[in-house]
């Protein structure tokens, strides 16, 4: 299958539903983030999410699950409905 890039699409990327990513559960006091790859169906739904990058594993793998849970407007580019390429940065803030 080919990807098309945020870039070449007809819009931006939509977000219909992107809950906020928590923290670990207990005494976390460590700010961090996780770059974490994926692909955008053509229906929105978020498919073969992978960390790529972390300062933590635990972190890398809440934010892997997270975004598997996303959903988007369909993307398209050039009229048709296309699969998209995603690289995203996930910020743990220290709180």
């Amino acid at each position: 299958a080919s990807f098309a890039t945020e870039e070449r699409l007809d819009h931006p990327l939509r977000a219909l539903w992107q809950p906020k990513i928590e923290h670990p559960a207990g005494n976390w006091a460590r700010p961090g983030e996780a770059e974490v790859e994926f692909v955008v169906h053509k229906s929105g739904q978020v498919v073969l999410a992978e960390t790529v990058a972390a300062t933590d594993p635990a972190l890398g793998a809440i934010a892997e699950n997270a975004v598997q849970r996303w959903v988007f407007a369909q993307p398209t580019a050039q009229g048709k409905p296309v699969l998209v390429r995603v690289d995203k940065t996930v910020d743990f803030p220290d709180e």
